[in-house]
């Protein structure tokens, strides 16, 4: 597992480049995490759909969505089904895995060493020689949700 903090970073910094978290996902990932560490929460989807969620539309009593709806929004639970679709379509969306090395550099496939050549000073010949790859350390799907969505997230929908 992958609870080294600066891996965490160095992940969620290189997926913010490739696969950037949009906004509306963000607010159903908090959502459901509030609803998974506090108990019951919920969430006014506006008429204008899921894509239009911010923090700003989860509540923790029902009542106070309520008193918030407007015509044509629906009141649902943070843990309804629809909003976990969003945040699985997204996860199932990410790498399954990523490679960091010890530079922190991230790559998505597995790094390889690689064969040199050069020419030897005392004889003139080409020699090859193989070259390992810089230590690295894989990191699975379930850490890459981690990194991005926290532990709670990650145990629950990965």
């Amino acid at each position: 597992m992958c609870r080294d903090t600066r891996t965490n970073k160095v992940i969620a910094d290189f997926l913010a480049e490739t696969h950037p978290v949009p906004g509306h996902v963000h607010a159903v990932a908090g959502a459901i995490r509030y609803d998974l560490m506090h108990g019951p929460a919920w969430v006014r989807v506006p008429a204008a759909g899921i894509e239009s969620l911010t923090p700003d539309h989860l509540y923790s009593v029902h009542e106070d969505a309520e008193d918030d709806k407007e015509p044509g929004d629906r009141i649902v639970s943070a843990y309804a089904q629809e909003l976990r679709d969003v945040l699985q379509d997204f996860i199932g969306g990410l790498p399954s895995s990523l490679y960091v090395d010890e530079d922190d550099c991230v790559s998505t496939s597995e790094p390889e060493g690689e064969t040199l050549e050069y020419e030897d000073p005392d004889t003139g010949e080409t020699v090859e020689t193989y070259c390992e790859p810089t230590p690295y350390s894989e990191v699975s799907g379930r850490d890459i949700t981690r990194a991005l969505f926290g532990k709670t997230i990650a145990e629950e929908l990965y």
